[in-house]
C-alpha cells in the first residue's frame, strides 16, 4: 500500500523527536530554516528503497547470470510497490495518468563498455516488466519506450544494449533540442526526455578519478547520469558541466525535466568499481561489502546488488553506503555528498539553492531487503533503555547466514562488538565492527571463531558499543 502524506510526514516528525535526543546526529540533520520535502510529481514513495542483494547473479566473478538477474529486478518491484504479480508492481509505479499513449525514457549509462556498465539484462527486466502491463485490456507497447544516453564510441552497442537484447525497443544516443523545461537556466537537453512522459534513470556504482572535480563528488551514479542528458559527446558539450559538477549536479536533479519526470530510480549493482575510480575501468573487487550482506562468501566477489525506489536522493545514498561499506569511509548524513545534502534539505551544504526532493536520513526510510531470494523480515531486539530512542537491532535469516542491522543513539563513530552466545552459554564466537553510519550491518555464517559450523539451536546474539547493549534470539536450523 502506498504511504500517505500524512502518515509518512508523522513517522518524520516522530523520528526528528528521537534525534532531538541525539546531539551528534542532530547536528548533521536539516537546519531550521531548510526548506519543507518537496518530492517530485512521480516520486510516489520518498524514503523507499529496496536492497536486493543475490550472491548468485555472477559466477567465475565475470559472468553474469541473466535469469537470477531478472529475477532479483522482479522480486524487487513487488517488494518496492507491494503488489504479488510484476505486471502489477510495475503499474502501481506509476501516476494515475499512465496509458497505453504515454512515453516512457530510460535513461543509462553507457561511457564505461566493461563489466561496471549497468548490465543490459537488469534493464531489459526493466522493459520486459513495462510491457506486461495492462492497460483497458492491452499490453503497453515496447514502441512507446526508449533506452538513451550520450554517444561515448557507441558505447551502448559494446555493453549489450542491441535490438537483439530490445525488440521493438528504440535505442536512441542523446539529441539535444530546446524542450523549454530544463535545468541549468533552460540548458537544452535529450530530445529523447523531453518527448516522454515519464523518466526511469538506471546506473551502476562507480567512481570518477577525475583529479579537478572536488571532494565528495568523485561519483558517476543517479545524479550525474544526468550529465548525459543535458549534454551530447557529438555537440562537445559535455565537458562544460564539470566546471561545477556539485552544483549542476543538484540543479539537473532538483529542477526542470528530470525532477518532474523521474519515475524510478535503479542501481544496477551486479558489478561495481569504487569511489574514485571510473568511470571507465574494470570491475573491482566487492567481496568486503558483500561479507556484510552474506559471511559465507569467501575470496573475490561483486556487488550483486541491485537498489531500487522512485526518491533519487535515498536510491543515490544507499548506493553511496554500499560502495563505503566496501571500502574506507562513512555515510552519515555530513559524510555524504555535498550535491546530495543540498538536494536533500541540507543547508549550507553548497552556495546557491538547498532543495528538498527526497529523504537522505536513514533513521526515517523504509529499507526493504531480499538477500539471496528470500524477501527480509525483521525480528526485532530486546535492547538496553539507553538506546530507547532510536531501534535497535534486527536480523534476516537465509539458509547459510543471517543478516543483522542495527541503528545507534551515537552515529558513525567508534566501534560495536558482538558476542554470539550458545544455548548452553558458551561465546562461540564474537565480531568487532566499524560504525560507520546510522543504520549498521554485519552477517554470521552460523560458524564459530574456530571456523567450524555450530549446531542447531536458539542462540543469543549481543551488540555492545559504549553504554547500549542490544540482544536478540537468533534460530540457527
Amino acid at each position: 500500500m502506498p504511504v500517505s502524506r500524512r502518515t509518512f510526514i508523522k513517522k518524520t516528525a516522530v523520528s526528528a523527536a528521537a534525534l532531538s535526543l541525539v546531539p551528534n546526529l542532530a547536528r548533521t540533520a536539516r537546519a531550521a530554516d531548510s526548506p519543507p520535502l518537496k518530492p517530485g510529481a512521480c516520486n510516489k514513495w520518498p524514503g523507499r528503497v529496496v536492497i536486493n542483494f543475490n550472491k548468485n547473479a555472477v559466477v567465475n566473478q565475470t559472468t553474469p547470470q541473466v535469469d537470477v538477474i531478472k529475477k532479483m529486478v522482479d522480486d524487487g518491484i513487488m517488494a518496492l510497490t507491494g503488489k504479488k504479480t510484476v505486471a502489477d508492481a510495475w503499474k502501481e509505479l506509476f501516476p494515475a495518468t499512465l496509458s497505453l499513449q504515454s512515453k516512457i525514457a530510460i535513461k543509462t549509462n553507457s561511457v564505461n563498455t566493461s563489466l561496471p556498465a549497468p548490465h543490459w539484462s537488469s534493464v531489459q527486466a526493466i522493459t520486459d516488466g513495462l510491457q506486461n502491463m495492462v492497460i483497458d485490456g492491452k499490453n503497453f507497447p515496447a514502441a512507446n519506450i526508449t533506452i538513451y544516453d550520450m554517444d561515448f564510441q557507441s558505447g551502448m552497442n559494446k555493453i549489450g544494449y542491441t535490438s537483439a537484447n530490445f525488440p521493438g525497443i528504440a535505442i536512441e544516443y542523446t539529441k539535444l533540442a530546446d524542450g523549454g523545461d530544463g535545468a541549468l537556466d533552460n540548458h537544452k537537453y535529450a530530445v529523447q526526455l523531453r518527448d516522454a512522459d515519464f523518466l526511469i534513470n538506471v546506473f551502476s556504482p562507480r567512481g570518477h578519478s577525475t583529479e579537478f572535480l572536488p571532494a565528495g563528488s568523485k561519483f558517476t551514479l543517479g545524479f550525474k547520469s544526468h550529465v548525459g542528458t543535458y549534454s551530447s559527446e557529438a555537440a562537445k558539450e559535455g565537458p562544460s558541466l564539470h566546471a561545477d559538477l556539485p552544483k549542476n549536479l543538484r540543479e539537473m536533479s532538483c529542477t526542470g525535466v528530470v525532477y518532474n519526470k523521474n519515475v524510478l530510480s535503479f542501481c544496477s549493482g551486479i558489478f561495481g568499481m569504487n569511489e574514485g575510480n571510473g568511470p571507465p575501468g574494470n570491475a573491482q573487487d566487492y567481496k568486503t561489502y558483500a561479507k556484510t550482506m552474506d559471511a559465507s562468501i569467501t575470496g573475490t566477489a561483486n556487488p550483486t546488488t541491485i537498489i531500487m525506489g522512485t526518491d533519487p536522493v535515498a536510491v543515490e545514498m544507499q548506493t553511496i553506503k554500499m560502495i563505503r561499506l566496501n571500502k574506507s569511509g562513512k555515510y552519515g548524513i555530513s559524510d555524504l555528498p555535498p550535491y546530495l545534502q543540498a538536494s536533500a534539505g541540507i543547508s549550507g551544504a553548497l552556495d546557491g539553492t538547498t532543495y528538498n526532493i527526497g529523504i537522505i536520513d536513514e533513521s526515517v526510510m523504509d529499507i526493504r531487503r531480499v538477500i539471496n531470494d528470500v524477501v527480509a523480515v525483521h525480528r526485532p531486539s530486546t535492547r538496553h533503555p539507553a538506546a530507547a530512542a532510536l531501534p535497535a537491532l534486527h536480523f534476516h535469516q537465509t539458509r547459510d547466514t543471517t543478516f543483522f542491522e542495527f541503528m545507534l543513539p551515537a552515529p558513525h563513530t567508534g566501534f560495536a562488538t558482538v558476542s554470539i552466545v550458545s544455548p548452553s552459554g558458551v561465546l562461540v564466537k564474537k565480531i568487532r565492527i566499524s560504525v560507520k553510519g546510522i543504520r549498521n550491518q554485519f552477517s554470521w555464517n552460523h560458524r564459530g571463531s574456530n571456523g567450524s559450523a555450530i549446531g542447531s539451536g536458539a542462540y543469543i546474539v549481543r551488540l555492545t558499543c559504549g553504554t547500549v547493549c542490544m540482544s536478540v534470539r537468533c534460530m540457527v536450523p
